[in-house]
C-alpha cells in the first residue's frame, strides 16, 4: 500500500508522467525523491545526490515487486509514475534523527538508501554536503508525525545543476 503519512503536503501541484529505470524499488513507508538518470529515467534518489528532480507519486501495490514493502517498476523499463516538480511543494519525509525547531531552515542530505533496493529513503539530520533538502517544519505539526520526521522542500534541483 502506499504511504498514507508521508507525502506531499501541498494540494495542486505540477505532476508530470516519467518513465521509471527498470526494477526500481520504491519503498512505501519513506520519502520518494527521485532523480532522471542518462536516459531519461525516474530512479530513487540515493545517498550522496546532488540534486532532485521530484517526488514519486509511488503506485499502490507491489507493481512487479514480491514484496508489500515496497512497488517495483518492471524489468522492461515501461513503467510510469507521476512526479512532483513544483518548486513549492513542501513534503513531510522520515528523518534519521530527532529535530526541534532549533533545525528549521537547516539544508540536508540523503542518508538512505545506498542503493534503489527497495529500502526506506531518509533525509540525514546531521549532513550537509549536498543540500539537497531544506528543513521548513516539524513532523510534530501534523497529526501522525513524530519528532523524527521533518517538512521539506527541495532545496536543489536536478535542472538546476
Amino acid at each position: 500500500m502506499a504511504s498514507l503519512k508521508y507525502r506531499c503536503l501541498t494540494p495542486n501541484v505540477q505532476v508530470e508522467e516519467q518513465l521509471c529505470k527498470a526494477d526500481e524499488k520504491f519503498f512505501h513507508e519513506g520519502s520518494h525523491f527521485v532523480i532522471l538518470n542518462g536516459s531519461g529515467l525516474a530512479r530513487v534518489c540515493i545517498e550522496n545526490e546532488a540534486s532532485i528532480y521530484g517526488w514519486a507519486l509511488v503506485p499502490q501495490g507491489r507493481g512487479d515487486g514480491s514484496s508489500d514493502a515496497y512497488w517495483q517498476a518492471n524489468s522492461g523499463g515501461t513503467s510510469k509514475i507521476m512526479v512532483v516538480v513544483d518548486e513549492d511543494a513542501r513534503f513531510l519525509v522520515p528523518l534519521d534523527d530527532t529535530i526541534t525547531r532549533a533545525n528549521i531552515g537547516n539544508a540536508m542530505d540523503f542518508i538512505l538508501p545506498a542503493s534503489s533496493n527497495g529500502t526506506v529513503q531518509k533525509i540525514d539530520v546531521g549532513e550537509a554536503n549536498q543540500v539537497v533538502v531544506r528543513l521548513v517544519g516539524l513532523g510534530t505539526s501534523l497529526k501522525g508525525g513524530t519528532t523524527s520526521d521533518g517538512i521539506v522542500k527541495i532545496n536543489t534541483f536536478q535542472a538546476d545543476t
